[in-house]
């Protein structure tokens, strides 16, 4: 039961977030999970740290000052349309090499849309008795009994 839970908290919590574009004039608030979707410049810039083709820095706002973006990544977006799984590791990218900024935030029609397709999903497969929750019997007829039943039809 417990890990049918922790399945339908993550399945709630998977679809609950979505990305704000934030306008040039405002910073971000530091601690806050952001996307750099990086301009041309920046993807040269930042070739020799993250490689080529780097389209979006996914990862929590260290820092913002001296004219410079510090993010711990985890998601990085290329441009072949593949992406890499990072381990929080700290990068640095000028605000030149930063085309616009996204915040990730909690979006609160998808939680509860998730939130009502796993409650949903859940009492339907525990309405079937999917679950093995004892819907079905619990005294079985021992195979043993020598009693045969034969039913035989004549013309």
């Amino acid at each position: 039961m417990r890990r049918i839970a922790g399945v339908l908290c993550a399945f709630v919590l998977a679809g609950c977030y979505s990305l704000h574009p934030i306008s040039a004039d405002v910073s971000p608030e530091i601690g806050s999970n952001v996307a750099l979707r990086i301009n041309d410049v920046g993807r040269v810039g930042l070739a020799g740290q993250m490689g080529s083709g780097v389209e979006v820095i996914e990862g929590r706002l260290l820092e913002h000052s001296g004219g410079a973006f510090m993010v711990s990544v985890h998601t990085v977006r290329v441009s072949d349309g593949g992406v890499q799984v990072w381990s929080n590791e700290i990068v640095r990218a000028e605000e030149g090499f930063v085309r616009s900024i996204a915040e990730r935030r909690l979006s609160r029609g998808r939680t509860i849309a998730a939130g009502a397709l796993g409650v949903g999903g859940f009492a339907f497969v525990a309405s079937r008795g999917l679950l093995g929750f004892g819907l079905g019997s619990d005294d079985p007829v021992p195979t043993d009994t020598g009693v045969v039943n034969l039913r035989i039809i004549w013309p």
